[in-house]
């Protein structure tokens, strides 16, 4: 008589089976959602990473040319009033 033939052994191995079965068919699946969705919410991330780093591009961009004319009225600015720019 083998194990399986067994009537309270043979029940519970094939219900222990069906319930692994199950669970691991499930984290399986889980873990395959799990993937894709973060590969989706990586793939949001990059891009979303990608426009900040044009924004910020631009915005030194910006800054730059800000700087830029700043110096220049600074310049007209002492040149109108007659001052030394390396005086002060």
């Amino acid at each position: 008589m083998k194990w399986s033939d067994r009537p309270l052994i043979g029940p519970l191995a094939a219900w222990t089976w069906r319930t692994w079965h199950g669970l691991s068919t499930r984290w399986a699946a889980r873990r395959r959602s799990s993937a894709r969705q973060m590969r989706a919410d990586l793939q949001e991330l990059d891009a979303r990473l990608v426009d900040l780093d044009r924004e910020l591009t631009a915005l030194t961009r910006q800054v730059a040319e800000l700087s830029y004319q700043l110096i220049r009225l600074e310049r007209r600015i002492d040149a109108l009033t007659g001052q030394d720019p390396d005086e002060e």
